[in-house]
């Protein structure tokens, strides 16, 4: 969304070894979103666990904000953490196997199916290769009316920064 440009490479990694904005050893300053105390974003995670995923949703995307999630180089989700922790609850509940056979296709036509091999929750990711923007950027952008709007105190936080960012 915006005016930035982003280019990224498909690729399919274990839904595991995705950094996400609830582990410690994730890079805080990319996700504006307090996702430990926030409703509904617990509530957009346990639909997407409970009803598993599509590609419709999860997969191919012109915009950041839908679509594979957006990684970058180092396993951080920049956009997409609820879709990455829907994705581990639903393959913990059993509920990936549309999704699965629709990453089994689309990864023969993106001619990846071998990254499929050895993982026991596949997940298509895109993996930010050049972008114009810095990632915090992207992942502000990717936000905006989407479809979890941020709470006032995630909306505080994203204020400050472009305030302390531009020195008013």
């Amino acid at each position: 969304q915006g005016n930035g440009k982003v280019k990224f490479k498909y690729k399919i990694v274990d839904a595991d070894s995705i950094k996400t904005s609830d582990h410690a050893d994730y890079l805080q300053g990319l996700q504006p979103r307090n996702r430990a105390d926030n409703v509904n974003s617990n509530e957009q995670i346990l639909k997407i666990a409970n009803e598993g995923s599509n590609l419709l949703k999860a997969g191919i995307s012109s915009d950041t904000a839908n679509g594979a999630p957006l990684i970058d180089n180092e396993g951080n989700v920049v956009s997409g953490n609820g879709r990455v922790m829907g994705f581990r609850q639903s393959y913990d509940k059993g509920t990936m196997l549309d999704y699965r056979k629709q990453l089994d296709d689309l990864a023969a036509n993106l001619g990846i199916s071998e990254q499929l091999q050895g993982k026991s929750k596949p997940v298509l990711i895109r993996e930010i290769s050049e972008s114009n923007l810095e990632l915090p950027e992207i992942s502000k952008l990717s936000n905006m009316n989407n479809i979890l709007q941020y709470s006032s105190e995630e909306q505080a936080v994203s204020d400050a920064a472009v305030i302390l960012k531009n020195n008013l």
